[in-house]
């Protein structure tokens, strides 16, 4: 199942392979007090249910509201539904129960043509791993879930995650599958029915949905990827969907293979995932320009899985958002200087980036970890700006963070306050919600996973009144469908912020 099974289990890999790992330290100063908050009510159950769809909930679904009163929600998975409630919309307040219907489909992973009358994807009869004819983008290949989105006048820009992994199945006579990694020159070998890993290892996974990880390399990737949406936001009528590709890049690729010799590539890392997407205007921004940022967990360069940010200006409406025009944050300030994706990238030929050696002096800069608490490794990281009549938190942000323990027996969800306007200096995390146990597999237990700021009055999940704001989330554990959403609703008591 795409929506269930399969997602959970890469999140559990991409979490544990890194407790083990050394922490740094985080480039902000924590300068910012510790949030204390009162709680107005906790723990209240929420249901988002797309009808007909066969499929659980499995992210947090976020939304914008529309001109005429209405409101349009992401549904992500593998496949990103676009909803436009007919009934109640207002999931503060009630169950949001969008009809298949009334939801578009185009943000779907690349193996995917589409969906049947029952709801089922459905994938491209003609793919062929062996031969890539068809020219489709291949670092969605298997997952491409909208996780966070800004509004820019009538255009909607939208963060992915993306995923790329060697996957097999079988309808009839015919397999379908993947290359050995996200790159169209290295070719699946092996022989068809059965799971291919680097070099063309027979996977040990269970599920036919799920290749090898662990076999020379493995070959999953993930990917942080930008796309734009024209719309008409008052009705919510979609125009057009442009992808740009990834935004940002691991400095050292994703797979090494030594100089001359003939092994097969090894992975360097997983990437970079689990993005949001912030826009606070350039009223509001801290550089007081009209810059995008962009939130992800990065698991590469061999640091310790943590929050990175990157951002982007927000060019005029007739321009494109070109990959290489997103920096990293580094060493405490914005990298100007280098792309955060190789320089001499573009969407045609990021195939050519994978392996390090390709990239050479033009491939990007480590990006830094922006929060950075001994024993405990971020696994998301979502960003608001706080409203209100107080001076002392007018304009400033918050942002809402699950992590878990490096020994994996403890989850946490969480609130930090921003350093004076800043959006790469963070103070101290405050829990709101913690799950420990003795079993290292902690996460998925909690009730907030992929936790998402909402508004009282449902009409945005990026500006929150300081006193009274919602946080959603879910519990990826409980196969329920639908499974409930878990709603905590506080107020912000600090005398003041910075």
């Amino acid at each position: 199942m795409i929506y269930t099974n399969r997602k959970n289990k890469k999140r559990d890999l991409i979490i544990s392979a890194f407790f083990s790992s050394i922490i740094i330290s985080s480039q902000s100063v924590s300068a910012a007090p510790a949030p204390t908050f009162t709680t107005l009510y906790a723990h209240a159950q929420r249901f988002f249910k797309v009808q007909s769809f066969p499929y659980r909930q499995e992210i947090t679904p976020h939304f914008i509201p529309l001109g005429n009163g209405k409101k349009m929600y992401f549904a992500p998975g593998s496949l990103t539904l676009i909803c436009k409630p007919s009934g109640n919309d207002n999931l503060v307040y009630g169950n949001v129960t969008p009809l298949f219907s009334e939801c578009d489909q185009r943000i779907r992973a690349a193996r995917f043509a589409g969906y049947n009358s029952s709801g089922q994807p459905q994938p491209f009869a003609e793919w062929d791993g062996q031969n890539d004819s068809t020219g489709r983008d291949i670092w969605n290949f298997t997952y491409d879930g909208v996780f966070g989105h800004a509004v820019v006048d009538d255009r909607l820009f939208v963060v992915r995650h993306n995923e790329h992994q060697n996957i097999v199945e079988t309808q009839g006579a015919l397999g379908y599958q993947s290359h050995i990694t996200p790159s169209r020159n290295h070719q699946v070998s092996g022989q068809r029915g059965g799971y291919w890993g680097a070099n063309g290892c027979p996977g040990q996974q269970p599920s036919p949905e799920w290749a090898d990880d662990n076999c020379e390399g493995g070959s999953y990737g993930a990917f942080v990827a930008l796309g734009e949406i024209r719309i008409n936001t008052t009705d919510g009528t979609i125009y057009s969907y442009k992808d740009y590709g990834p935004i940002t890049w691991p400095s050292r690729g994703f797979y090494s293979t030594p100089p001359g010799s003939s092994q097969a590539p090894v992975r360097t890392n997983f990437g970079h995932s689990f993005p949001n997407l912030f826009y606070p205007s350039a009223a509001h921004d801290p550089d007081g320009s009209a810059f995008m940022y962009t939130f992800y967990v990065n698991s590469s360069d061999n640091s310790p899985q943590c929050i990175s940010a990157a951002r982007a200006w927000v060019p005029p409406a007739n321009q494109e958002t070109l990959p290489t025009s997103w920096h990293n944050f580094k060493n405490g300030s914005w990298d100007n200087s280098t792309s955060s994706t190789p320089a001499d990238m573009r969407f045609s030929d990021m195939d050519q980036h994978y392996l390090v050696q390709d990239q050479g002096p033009s491939r990007p800069r480590q990006a830094s970890c922006i929060t950075s608490d001994s024993g405990y490794q971020s696994v998301w990281f979502q960003t608001a700006k706080l409203m209100g009549t107080s001076g002392a938190f007018m304009n400033r942000f918050i942002a809402v963070e699950e992590r878990v323990s490096n020994d994996g027996n403890t989850w946490q969800m969480g609130i930090r306050y921003s350093n004076g306007k800043s959006l790469t200096s963070w103070g101290p995390f405050t829990p709101i919600d913690t799950v420990t146990v003795n079993t290292k597999n902690a996460w998925g237990k909690g009730r907030y996973s992929y936790p998402t700021f909402y508004s009282i009055d449902g009409n945005s999940n990026t500006e929150v009144k300081y006193n009274d704001f919602a946080i959603i989330g879910l519990r990826p554990s409980d196969t329920n469908n639908p499974a409930p959403l878990y709603l905590y609703r506080l107020g912000l008591t600090n005398a003041s912020v910075p």
